[in-house]
């Protein structure tokens, strides 16, 4: 094989293991960026009253989109007019509330993140 087919090869083997790397990814992950219940923003907090930067609340989202478990979320307190659904006890929030801005998802049988 001489030195360009050698290279051309090389190429094709890190483009193979790159995309399926990604198709690994997409399978067994998911992250979601400004995630919703419905029309509505995901509230961070999983009840009310209750700890508003909520794992929980997280755990719930990705296990009603069909994965195991969040391995990371970010939150934030937004204002203004809108609604947060809470999946914990069911409610909404209408001012001041804490969202998540990204959840990480994780299908069964997997522990990365």
């Amino acid at each position: 094989m001489n030195g360009s087919r050698l290279v051309a090869a090389l190429f094709a083997a890190l483009a193979l293991s790159t995309a399926s790397e990604a198709a690994f990814a997409d399978k067994f992950s998911k992250t979601y960026y400004n995630p919703k219940v419905g029309s509505k923003k995901l509230d961070g907090c999983f009840s009310w009253p209750g700890k508003c930067h909520s794992k929980q609340q997280a755990n719930a989202f990705c296990k009603m989109k069909g994965y195991a478990f969040a391995s990371d979320f970010d939150v934030t307190n937004k204002f203004g007019a809108y609604q947060a659904k809470r999946l914990g006890d069911g409610g909404t929030c209408t001012a001041s509330c804490t969202v998540m801005t990204r959840v990480v998802c994780i299908a069964a049988g997997h522990d990365y993140e």
